[in-house]
């Protein structure tokens, strides 16, 4: 006999849910980061002006990001599923956020962790809880600046949000990350 265990909880930020599998494969996205994928995104109808939104989120080796792989809108009944509400839809919004809090991290001792916090919380808490670990720090702003990459986010931007700092002062983060062999050029 076969379990499914499904994970399931609501993102702070959207109110949007997020299901996946927890016993599936995990996608590797670098620096010891995983994701078990693909998952279900739910956007309430309140967020869409009386349309629900439901997609599927997968990695695409190809393009080297998540991706919407599935779409699904849903009418409160009222209204007409037109080709401007779907062109209104901030999908890539949508699938940041419901991916953020699926991330884990993989231990020494070779077991993943999963926090169900997003990587920009777990960041901020390793470096605040080590402000003087520059191995460390550099490690937590490798992961933030890829799961950005990954997420088709603004990489540099997060990287100085995190930090507090302008996007000039991160790129020269980034840059000794680079020098390190924390990120490489693609």
């Amino acid at each position: 006999m076969s379990h499914t265990c499904n994970h399931g909880f609501m993102t702070k930020k959207s109110g949007s849910s997020i299901r996946f599998n927890m016993f599936q494969k995990r996608t590797s996205i670098g620096l010891n980061m995983f994701m078990a994928l693909p998952v279900h995104i739910d956007i309430p109808e309140d967020k869409n002006n009386g349309f629900s939104v439901k997609i599927l989120a997968d990695y695409s080796s190809d393009k080297q990001r998540i991706v919407a792989t599935s779409v699904s809108v849903i009418s409160d009944g009222m209204k007409e599923v037109t080709g401007t509400v779907m062109r209104s839809l901030r999908l890539r919004e949508y699938v940041r956020d419901g991916v953020k809090r699926v991330v884990e991290l993989m231990e020494d001792d070779g077991g993943l962790v999963f926090s169900g916090d997003s990587i920009e919380d777990m960041a901020r808490e390793h470096i605040d809880e080590r402000p003087a670990d520059r191995e460390e720090k550099l490690l937590w702003i490798a992961r933030v600046y890829r799961f950005s990459e990954v997420t088709n986010g603004s990489p540099t931007q997060d990287v100085a949000e995190l930090l507090g700092i302008s996007t000039r002062a991160a790129t020269r983060w980034i840059a000794e990350c680079r020098e390190t062999g924390l990120l490489n050029k693609a």
